[in-house]
This record gives structure tokens, C-alpha cells and sequence, in this order.
């Protein structure tokens, strides 16, 4: 955005995704976070080809507190969530590493990672809702 051209447009996008968040069913949260940390990476990439470095620190850190925020919400005495857990530690140390060597390559691995993780979950809730518009139907 130019110097003095008003925050407008910025203030009505953030307060449009908080809106989202807020008002998303809990198993869209996921979804959301996993589309955040893919879209942070993009912009991470992006902000290492340009030399940015600042820039590209910063989404990076914000992909490492995406990760952060699924590891809050897993159970770990699962052992889906064991599993879950180890990969977003393994990406999480990828990130820091990625951080450290300015490596595009590995902020792009974590990208496909968030990328794949996100179109799973799409599958799962459509497919979790499709049963429930099944059952919902057997019984009337």
C-alpha cells in the first residue's frame, strides 16, 4: 500500500478473517490453519526470491505458530495424534532450519505439506457431512 492511502481495504480483510474464524465450525479450524500455513509459506518463498529476508522470517515464524496451534488441539494419548505430532514437530524443526539457511526448498516442502494436509481434511469434513446428511435422512 502507497504512503497515505488509507488502511481501508487491510482493516475490512483482517476483520473479515477474524469474522471467519469465529464464526467456523470447529473442524473448519483445522482447515483454516492448514490453509494459513500454506499461505504464509507462498509468501515466505516469494519473499526469499526477492531477498526479504525480514519479511520471509516473519511468515515463517507465522508457519512455526500455525504448527504450534495444531500441536495445541491434538490428544496425544491418540495414536493418530502421536502421529500428527511427530510430523508437525519434524516441520517445525524443518522451519527452523529453513529460517536459518534462507533455504526456499525447505520452506516449499513445508508448503506442500500444509497444502496436502489441507486438501485431507477438505476430503474429511466432505465426507463426515455427507454421512451425516445419510443418517439424517434414514431417520425421518
Amino acid at each position: 500500500m502507497a504512503v497515505g492511502e488509507p488502511e481501508y481495504p487491510r482493516a475490512a480483510a483482517q476483520a473479515y478473517e477474524v469474522q471467519r474464524v469465529y464464526s467456523a465450525p470447529p473442524e473448519e479450524l483445522v482447515l483454516l490453519l492448514y490453509e494459513a500455513g500454506a499461505r504464509h509459506g507462498r509468501r515466505a518463498i516469494a519473499a526469499l526470491e526477492r531477498r526479504n529476508f525480514e519479511e520471509a522470517h516473519l511468515r515463517i515464524v507465522k508457519m512455526q505458530d500455525v504448527l504450534d496451534s495444531l500441536l495445541a488441539g491434538l490428544r496425544e494419548d491418540l495414536p493418530l495424534g502421536r502421529e500428527l505430532a511427530a510430523l508437525y514437530r519434524f516441520y517445525k524443526d524443518h522451519l527452523v532450519a529453513a529460517n536459518v539457511r534462507k533455504d526456499p526448498v525447505r520452506v516449499r516442502e513445508a508448503v506442500e505439506f500444509f497444502e496436502e494436509m489441507a486438501a485431507t481434511w477438505r476430503e474429511a469434513v466432505r465426507r463426515a457431512r455427507s454421512a451425516q446428511g445419510a443418517a439424517a435422512e434414514r431417520s425421518v
